[in-house]
C-alpha cells in the first residue's frame, strides 16, 4: 500500500467513525420525519464509504508489517474483517431494503423494495461466479467465514425450533421435491409435494427417467 492509498484509507476510516457516531445518536432518539431523513442520508453515506474502505484494505501490504511483527494477531484481524463485513450487511438491512420484523415471537424478513433486493442478489451471484472463475481462494474463504460461520445464534435456534415439527432431515435441502399432479380425469386439480428420503435414490430415479436427455443442448 503506497502513501496515497494509506491516506485515503485513513480518511475513509475517520469518516466511518464519524458516521457511525451520527447513526448511534439518531437511533437513540425517537424517529420523526426529519430524523428519518437524516438516518437515510447517514446510511447512504456509510454504504458508499465502506466498500471503498474495503477495497483499500484488500490492497497488498495492508496490515502486513503489523502481522509480521505480531503473527499471533492474524486470527483477531480476520475476525475484525468478518465483523466489518457483517456490519455492512446489517447497515444494508437497516436501510430498509430488507426489514427484520418479529410477530408472535417469530422472526420474519419483510422485503420493502424488490428491485433493490434483486440488485443485491445480482451482486452476490456475480461475486460468487468471479470466485469460481478466477479461483480466488482468499476472497472465497472470507465470503464463507463471513456469511457461513458467523451466524445469529438466537435466530439459528429459532429456525431449528420452527423447522423441527416438519420432521424433514436437514440434508433434504439438497434433494429436489417431487411434484405429483392430482388429477380429476385428464384435468390437473392440484399439485402435491413429496420429499424423497434418499439422495442416492433420487439420483438413480433421475438416471432411469431422464437418461435419454442429451448431455449437451
Amino acid at each position: 500500500m503506497d502513501s496515497r492509498e494509506a491516506r485515503l484509507l485513513e480518511q475513509y476510516t475517520s469518516l466511518e467513525y464519524i458516521l457511525l457516531g451520527d447513526l448511534r445518536d439518531i437511533l437513540e432518539e425517537s424517529l420523526d420525519r426529519e430524523s428519518r431523513r437524516w438516518l437515510i442520508a447517514v446510511l447512504d453515506a456509510l454504504l458508499e464509504t465502506l466498500p471503498r474502505e474495503f477495497d483499500l484494505e484488500e490492497t497488498d501490504g495492508y496490515m502486513s508489517e503489523v502481522l509480521e511483527r505480531y503473527p499471533n494477531w492474524s486470527g483477531q484481524v480476520d475476525r475484525l474483517h468478518r465483523d466489518h463485513d457483517l456490519m455492512f450487511c446489517k447497515l444494508k438491512e437497516l436501510r430498509g431494503r430488507i426489514e427484520r420484523v418479529t410477530r408472535d415471537g417469530k422472526t420474519y424478513f419483510k422485503i420493502n423494495d424488490y428491485d433493490k433486493l434483486r440488485g443485491l442478489f445480482g451482486q452476490l451471484l456475480r461475486e460468487i461466479q468471479r470466485l469460481k472463475s478466477e479461483g480466488d481462494y482468499e476472497a472465497a474463504k472470507s465470503l464463507v467465514e463471513t456469511y457461513g460461520v458467523t451466524v445469529d445464534q438466537p435466530l439459528l435456534a429459532e429456525v431449528h425450533k420452527r423447522f423441527e415439527p416438519l420432521k424433514i432431515a436437514p440434508y433434504q435441502g439438497f434433494i429436489q421435491p417431487r411434484l405429483v399432479p392430482v388429477k380429476n380425469g385428464d384435468e390437473i386439480m392440484d399439485v402435491k409435494i413429496e420429499y424423497p428420503e434418499e439422495f442416492i435414490g433420487q439420483m438413480l430415479e433421475y438416471a432411469d427417467k431422464y437418461s435419454f436427455l442429451p448431455v449437451r443442448n
